[in-house]
């Protein structure tokens, strides 16, 4: 989810302040394969970016994770019954 999101800050992004992540068309990342390799700017790659980051993993991946993290919560709690956690 952040590496699809990092296209469309726009600009360098702290990281929880411990240090700076710049925008990425500043970056190797960018410029080498994307920008010199293929020839596309950032705002052409931009778009299909913001597609998997906004309507794809938000709608979608986020809560099938979630779903399935809760699911495997509840199958450890109440199936295994966590015997680590209650001492048998």
């Amino acid at each position: 989810m952040p590496l699809a999101g990092h296209p469309g800050t726009g600009g360098d992004t702290d990281f929880f302040f411990l240090f700076e992540i710049p925008k990425l068309e500043q970056t190797r990342l960018f410029s080498s394969p994307i920008s010199d390799g293929l020839g596309i700017t950032l705002e052409v790659f931009e778009v299909p970016m913001d597609f998997i980051h906004k309507q794809l993993f938000g709608q979608w991946v986020a809560w099938l994770l979630t779903a399935g993290h809760v699911l495997a919560a509840l199958y450890h709690h109440y199936i295994l019954r966590a015997p680590h956690l209650t001492g048998s």
